[in-house]
């Protein structure tokens, strides 16, 4: 007896029916929506709310038995669904307009509006859109990113700011852009916008735009200019006789040969063999093989000039995203030992442009370079640095960065810290020596004792500084100053304890980065370390030796435990 299988084939569900009002009998078309909810509406209604409608009924229609049709009405087919045409049809149909709506609801529906061209479903969802900033501004601003609405997002930041400084929510100081999940749509541009407006508490020029940068920065990026067009030379075969074709990802052909790609890597020598090569002295010619590559023609033209031998110093002079886009694809098809020179050029790019860098690497879906770029990016301050291909990268890809310098920036802090209250104390400062007593009155002229002059008092007052404050010192200043210094806290007159202040408290505006070279085993064997017993530091220096020695093990933990933190990617 046969087996019974269940049909394999999934059918739609079968459409119902929207409820009232947009289920009446004398309904002339049937818009069905993506979840398959039939709404009979009245085409003259569509005809006067949207010129897309308009425009769409008057195209000739095919014959009737050509249509597919409900009850005698033609369906429309649209790709929103039923909660998003429901909300559209109610603004337009003279009845009860849709209830309070939430931004999940409300975006959906303005973006059908502005499909379709319907002017009042789009004033009344604009409307509500903005209304809604000031109860959910950092989802309507995500929204206003969205839809490229310039005016809804400025809302939506001001909301923003504003609520940062209401004394109803003291807390609230720092943007939560983890509530917006994926960010899609939203580009690091965008993010970088609100981010500058909400740190300058909304003290920006005016026009300040949230969507697009203004014309100072549309140009703008560290690093070496952009450059037009392919950089890189096109490839050229010298060799007689090719035998396969290499095809780019934008379709531009280049003839080789099977045995060179063979020879310089072994990942190119197995897809070459896949496609296979025709036989010497065959009977009639077989068409080339062609060996399809992932990469377009400029990133392809390099890689075959290096498997050919072919000097490639030009591309040395190559901007960063051509650079990273060969250095993937030599990567990938088993050539790296042949980006050396093009690794120490990436290199030196990275030191001058490492947020660019970053970027580059992003867009072509590199985590590699991406993660090494991200680690440069700790040299610099991010907060305010702005490069073009910000606008290419999403905002998810730049908040991820941000999540990386907080978290090595919180790691230095907290280990600067605790290395400063390591370090020891100066001694107290000697107490002030008692005033010397006034000198007694000189004795008269006729004194039988006196010399003719009077006496003087050979006491000198000699100014107290620490070791590193007197003007000899590299470290210190001249304790002559015109203008009366800062008093320095007890704690903090040692060198190495304000070298290590001063770390801390310029860690916002210089990067979480480490700048402590290490020590050379002099210092450690000179300050008695490593069981030696020998010291030839003063008693002074002694304990600025301990200390930097000190400093140097924090520091290289520091660099540790920064390389254990993982850049999401």
């Amino acid at each position: 007896m046969a087996e019974n299988k269940p049909n394999t084939l999934i059918r739609p569900p079968e459409p119902r029916t929207a409820p009232s009002p947009f289920n009446k009998p004398s309904a002339d078309i049937i818009l069905r929506t993506s979840d398959h909810v039939d709404f009979h509406v009245y085409s003259q209604i569509l005809v006067a709310a949207s010129p897309f409608f308009e425009g769409m009924f008057e195209v000739p229609q095919p014959p009737v038995d050509q249509q597919e049709l409900k009850d005698g009405r033609p369906i429309v087919e649209v790709c929103e669904d039923s909660g998003t045409i429901e909300t559209l049809l109610r603004i337009c149909y003279p009845i009860n307009k849709p209830a309070q709506s939430t931004v999940q609801e409300i975006e959906p529906a303005l973006r059908a509006a502005m499909k379709f061209e319907m002017e009042l479903a789009i004033t009344v969802l604009t409307d509500k859109l903005k209304l809604a900033a000031y109860t959910h501004p950092m989802q309507v601003w995500a929204a206003a990113c969205r839809l490229r609405l310039e005016e809804v997002a400025g809302t939506a930041a001001n909301a923003l700011v504003g609520r940062s400084l209401w004394s109803l929510y003291p807390l609230v100081t720092a943007l939560s852009f983890e509530e917006l999940g994926d960010m899609e749509g939203i580009s690091a541009g965008d993010y970088y916008r609100l981010s500058e407006f909400h740190r300058r508490k909304g003290q920006v020029a005016p026009g300040y735009k949230f969507l697009s940068p203004p014309a100072t920065q549309q140009s703008q990026s560290r690093g070496s200019p952009q450059t037009e067009g392919d950089f890189f030379r096109d490839f050229q075969c010298s060799v007689p006789n090719p035998d396969i074709i290499c095809r780019s990802s934008d379709g531009v052909q280049f003839p080789a040969h099977h045995a060179v790609l063979s020879a310089a890597s072994p990942s190119l020598s197995e897809r070459a063999r896949s496609i296979g090569v025709p036989a010497a002295g065959a009977s009639s010619p077989a068409p080339t093989p062609v060996l399809q590559f992932d990469q377009d023609a400029s990133a392809l033209g390099a890689l075959l000039r290096i498997c050919y031998n072919d000097a490639f110093d030009d591309m040395l002079s190559a901007d960063l995203p051509q650079l990273v886009h060969v250095l993937i694809a030599l990567g990938r098809h088993g050539l790296a030992d042949a980006s050396t020179r093009l690794l120490s050029r990436w290199r030196e790019l990275l030191k001058v442009a490492p947020l660019r860098a970053y970027c580059v690497a992003i867009q072509a879906g590199d985590s590699v370079y991406a993660k090494e770029a991200a680690r440069q990016v700790l040299h610099i301050c991010l907060e305010g640095e702005y490069v073009a291909e910000m606008e290419s990268i999403s905002a998810l890809s730049y908040h991820r960065l941000w999540t990386y310098y907080r978290s090595c920036e919180r790691l230095a802090t907290d280990r600067l810290q605790k290395t400063l209250d390591e370090l020891s104390l100066p001694p107290a400062p000697a107490p002030a020596p008692a005033p010397a007593p006034a000198p007694a009155p000189s004795p008269p002229l006729h004194s039988a004792f006196s010399f003719g002059t009077q006496q003087r008092n050979h006491q000198t007052t000699v100014p107290t500084t620490s070791i590193f404050g007197n003007s000899s010192s590299p470290f210190g200043t001249s304790s002559q100053s015109a203008a009366p210094a800062q008093q320095v806290p007890q704690s903090e007159k040692t060198w190495i304890r304000r070298y290590i202040r001063r770390m801390l408290d310029d860690a916002p505006t210089t990067g979480p980065q480490v700048p402590f070279p290490p020590l050379q085993e002099l210092l450690v064997k000179a300050t008695g370390q490593a069981g030696s017993s020998e010291r030839i530091w003063c008693k002074n220096c002694q304990p600025l030796a301990e200390d930097l020695i000190k400093a140097d093990t924090r520091y290289k933990e520091l660099v540790a435990a920064m390389d254990a933190i993982e850049l999401q990617t």
